[in-house]
Formats: structure tokens, sequence, C-alpha cells
């Protein structure tokens, strides 16, 4: 079994003599879709919003 697929996607960071790598991962959509209020389509402003909420919950992990 293969731990690295060609498409996953990385941050890596150096510490002293120390590589690190993280694995990026995207959000799946019905987790986006779910924030999404109900009724009216979101503005340009409010998605945004949400992308940058997801992107700093997934840095946060």
């Amino acid at each position: 079994m293969a731990r690295f697929r060609p498409s996953d996607r990385f941050v890596v960071w150096v510490e002293d003599e120390v590589v690190h790598l993280k694995r990026i991962t995207q959000a799946p959509v019905t987790e986006i879709v779910a924030q999404a209020p109900e009724g009216e389509p979101l503005s340009l402003d409010e998605i945004n919003e949400i992308v940058h909420e997801v992107r700093r919950q997934q840095r946060a992990e």
C-alpha cells in the first residue's frame, strides 16, 4: 500500500535539522455547503468568507 499519491499536496517546513511534511486535505463539498444559510443565494463576499474559514480550520488541524 502506497502512503503517497502523485496528486497529494503537502506543506513543508524546516525546524533546525528536521523537515516536516503535512498533507493538505480538501474539505468535502458537503462540509462547505452545510455552512451556507438557507434561502437567498450567497454573495461572492459570503462565499469568499466561507472558503477562508474552512481553510483556517484546516490549517488549525
